[in-house]
């Protein structure tokens, strides 16, 4: 079992593999990056009427703005999306991970979906994705996290387990989406992508990843159930990699002996043979299942392929629920904020941040309360769609948080300043996350229509939270 202090450096380990887009204002790859794109944003702050549309519009047009910064932000002719541009101080990333390249093809599909690009313009951006995805160096059929786009090179050595989940299931996605066109492509990658090589069977949870040049497994494990790794669980499940049952090896909460952020309460249960701990905290009250830190996209961001809201709504979508239900009250009445929403971002001051509800979170550290990022907001659209739709709007009545490409990455709410950046795996949980909401879940039904979900979605639907 993890130590406290294991824990809690993977978890940083988890954030910086998975957000590495802290924006970096190095001039080497200022100017170069930016004259690859087709357009770099002249305009700082753009004025957004809110009280001029209803709510569907509203959100579409939010949609359209984003959707700008995929289609003007790839570098060159890869069809690979940097990692952040940097608006105020003029630079764009000269690398992407593979998560923003499975986003990536995700937000293609959402372009298509809302009519904002036709299907022949959709097939061609993702067949120049293909092309150079293709030519990228792997290890043991899986793919780098990090690559140079300026030499088309990996720029690390170690292969992440949640990354690589992120970039297949958006592969299988595209696959089911599009069978004809891609079908062969998509599956030709998937299948040298074993994830049970990744999948620590002593522990029953996935490892962080692999280094090549040790030579050896991260000695961490993604082992709490609210953890954006379960993208990797869902994933493998479809894959054939390990059995839905496994779900119930994944921790609720740390063990009783640990210390952590509260005492768990709770029952130990039986699934079939398994026994686990169905723990949990209370904020006020209101029960919830912890994550590290207590942000949002720990809990939510899985959601955007797997509605867990639909699959569980007494599991895993009724302890989402209650997680926004915290969030908001959190920010309105203990912070005293005006907005709500709470993750991981880049910040007005520079740099990158960790933020969240500490006492949801099991670390005794836990994430700090700050600034304000859109992107936790709108993964909770399918959760709370008018408390999201009215945040937003005050958020970009109140503040200066939009530009050409829509909702910048966050906003303090102690003095308004904007963090004016753009990061291609946010922007991506927006777009996503505004698709399935005006197009009745069409990502989420593609995913969750794929082999084996339905035994997956049974697992989830079995468990009864809080009872």
């Amino acid at each position: 079992m993890q130590t406290l202090s294991k824990l809690k450096f993977l978890h940083r380990l988890i954030l910086l593999t998975l957000f590495f887009s802290s924006y970096f204002s190095v001039k080497v790859f200022a100017q170069e990056t930016k004259d690859s794109l087709k357009y770099f944003p002249l305009m700082l702050h753009r004025e957004f009427d809110t009280s001029l549309t209803n709510d569907s519009l509203f959100l579409l047009k939010i949609a359209q703005d984003t959707w700008n910064f995929f289609d003007n932000s790839t570098y060159g002719s890869t069809g690979l999306i940097v990692d952040n541009v940097g608006i105020e101080n003029g630079f764009a990333a000269n690398y992407t991970s593979i998560t923003n390249i499975g986003l990536y093809i995700l937000c293609v599909i959402s372009a298509e979906e809302l009519s904002i690009i036709k299907r022949n313009e959709a097939l061609a951006k993702i067949s120049a994705t293909f092309n150079s995805l293709e030519k990228l160096e792997k290890y043991n059929g899986f793919f780098f996290n990090w690559y140079d786009l300026t030499k088309m090179k990996r720029s690390g050595e170690f292969i992440s387990a949640v990354d690589a989940a992120w970039l297949y299931s958006s592969l299988a996605v595209l696959k089911a989406k599009y069978p004809v066109e891609f079908g062969d492509r998509c599956e030709s990658l998937m299948k040298d992508a074993d994830f049970s090589w990744l999948y620590n069977k002593e522990v029953n949870a996935f490892n962080l990843g692999y280094d090549t040049n040790k030579n050896s497994f991260s000695p961490y494990n993604y082992q709490l159930l609210c953890s954006e790794a379960r993208i990797a669980f869902y994933y493998s499940v479809y894959r054939g990699f390990i059995e839905p049952v496994n779900w119930y090896f994944l921790q609720r909460t740390l063990p009783l002996s640990f210390e952590q952020e509260q005492q768990p309460d709770g029952d130990w249960k039986q699934y079939d043979s398994l026994n686990y701990f169905e723990g949990y905290y209370n904020y006020k009250n209101i029960k919830v299942i912890p994550s590290w830190g207590g942000s949002m996209f720990e809990y939510l961001m899985p959601g955007i392929l797997f509605d867990e809201l639909r699959a569980a709504p007494y599991g895993m979508g009724l302890n989402n629920s209650n997680l926004v239900k915290i969030h908001i009250d959190y920010a309105l009445n203990d912070l005293g904020y005006d907005i709500w929403g709470m993750s991981p971002c880049s910040i007005p001051t520079g740099g990158y941040e960790e933020y969240g509800v500490d006492k949801i979170g099991v670390s005794k550290d836990g994430y700090k309360s700050g600034v304000v990022t859109p992107h936790a907001s709108f993964l909770a659209l399918n959760y709370f769609p008018h408390e999201v739709i009215d945040n937003i709007k005050i958020m970009i009545n109140q503040y200066k948080i939009y530009g050409e490409y829509g909702l910048y990455d966050s906003v303090d709410p102690l003095n308004g300043n904007t963090g004016y950046n753009y990061l291609a795996l946010d922007q991506a949980m927006i777009l996503v996350s505004i698709t399935n909401y005006l197009k009745d879940g069409c990502l989420t039904n593609l995913f969750m229509n794929l082999n084996n979900m339905d035994k997956m979605i049974s697992i989830l639907s079995d468990e009864k939270i809080f009872q």
